[in-house]
């Protein structure tokens, strides 16, 4: 189905291994140990997919840790570091730093290189930080609080650049190579539930605002949009709605909806595979993955496994 060879990078929870399985095939090419008192919160993929990151907390401790993967050598090492706990972590486009929130929402920059730390302070009491990703010169960040949500843009430096406020909880964040950032929110008192678009480059139109809701549901169906996925091209981007099994897809440039992938069953997260044409979804509800042909929009196949596989995965291409 998928002619491009790939990796798959998926957590055992049970076995407290990062897998890494061939995709065409689906062999178990590497289990890779990390210390089982520590869960991973992610996995952080390098620009070139030569390295992976493992960012995981120690409940008991409070503790973080950073575990790296080379991906040629099928090898995982701790990094010597000694880290906040990581709710949130990802890599700088550059993969020289890194960025991470703790829990209790402290920011913290660290440089992958040298191991050193930089911490950029807390953000507003009582908030959450539901989303991060960065650009080449800026970090974007999302905020859960009473209020709604609120997203923050810090430089590289971690210097102050804006914030805006917004009605809805959201739960996620994502950014294109084109300017474009995503963030899916689910509903509250002020707002119900969908993804907002904002066009940096486009400071006439800076935000659209779209209803996720499936026309196939009921109306009254929550549909908790939670994830951001784009296409190769990053001209498509599919939206997971979590509590109502389906996928809303996006015409980015127009930023209008294209069409709607009913899948059936929750699935958390979503990741494009190399040709643009299917996709693989995690579920931590059933903690399996999901074959979705995104051509045709449908649900193709779901693995049937003694595993507890985490929501977090990553694809890794051929290169």
């Amino acid at each position: 189905m998928e002619p491009a060879s790939y990796k798959i990078l998926v957590i055992d929870i049970s076995g407290h291994a990062l897998l890494a399985v061939d995709g065409l095939s689906g062999e178990i090419l590497a289990e890779l140990p990390y210390d089982p008192d520590f869960t991973p919160t992610g996995i952080a993929l390098t620009a070139d997919y030569k390295k992976a990151y493992l960012p995981a907390v120690n409940q008991q401790s409070e503790q973080g840790g950073l575990w790296a993967v080379n991906l040629d050598a099928l090898k995982i090492y701790r990094l010597p570091l000694e880290l906040p706990p990581p709710a949130r972590f990802i890599l700088a486009p550059d993969d020289s730093k890194a960025y991470l929130v703790t829990p209790d929402s402290v920011f913290y920059q660290v440089n992958i290189t040298s191991l050193e730390q930089n911490c950029w302070g807390q953000s507003a009491a009582k908030s959450l930080c539901s989303g991060l990703t960065a650009g080449p010169e800026r970090i974007y960040s999302v905020w859960e609080h009473d209020a709604g949500g609120t997203l923050l843009v810090l430089d590289n430096q971690g210097i102050f650049q804006y914030d805006w406020n917004f009605p809805g909880t959201p739960t996620n964040i994502a950014r294109d190579r084109h300017g474009r950032v995503y963030i899916p929110f689910t509903s509250n008192l002020f707002a119900g539930e969908g993804v907002i678009i904002i066009d940096e480059t486009n400071s006439g139109q800076p935000y659209n605002i779209i209803t996720t809701q499936c026309p196939l549901h009921k109306k009254n169906l929550k549909t908790y949009p939670c994830y951001v996925a784009l296409s190769p091209d990053e001209e498509t981007a599919y939206v997971v709605n979590e509590d109502s099994a389906s996928v809303t897809v996006i015409d980015a440039a127009e930023k209008n909806i294209a069409g709607w992938i009913p899948v059936g069953r929750s699935i958390s997260c979503l990741h494009i595979l190399p040709s643009g044409k299917f996709a693989l979804a995690a579920s931590h509800m059933f903690g399996d993955l999901a074959m979705i042909d995104l051509v045709n929009g449908k649900l193709l196949s779901f693995t049937q496994t003694q595993r507890e596989l985490s929501g977090y995965m990553a694809v890794v291409p051929a290169v």
